[in-house]
């Protein structure tokens, strides 16, 4: 189970930022690559 978690836990991380960066791109509404 722990090295389930372990491959979960930067999955959700990575999908966090994907999140954050996609609302601040609408927010600002400037293509930020």
């Amino acid at each position: 189970v722990s090295m389930h978690r372990e491959h979960v836990v930067p999955f959700y991380l990575l999908f966090f930022i994907v999140e954050d960066l996609i609302q601040s791109q609408e927010e600002t509404g400037l293509p930020n690559i």
